[in-house]
């Protein structure tokens, strides 16, 4: 429970999108979900677009590769010469 007294209900699923209410005020208004939702259905490209946004956001943010090139280039900083 929040410190205003409203819930926020999360259900993690492997595999699955989910929206996080709360942090974007966008998400907060259940008619502007649903209008986007129909918006995305309807838009393919559009879809795909941001699919692929969110991919690569995902890929280069927290994916185990990005973090060990991050370590790699660490050491290669402050290892002795």
């Amino acid at each position: 429970m929040k410190p205003d007294g409203s819930m926020e209900i999360m259900d993690v699923i492997p595999n699955h999108m989910g929206i996080a209410a709360g942090c974007n005020p966008w998400w907060n208004d259940v008619l502007g979900v649903a209008y986007r939702v129909l918006y995305l259905l309807s838009n393919p490209e559009a879809t795909a677009r941001i699919g692929r946004i969110a991919r690569e956001h995902v890929r280069w943010n927290f994916l185990i590769t990005r973090h060990l090139a991050d370590y790699l280039m660490l050491l290669s900083v402050t290892a002795p010469r």
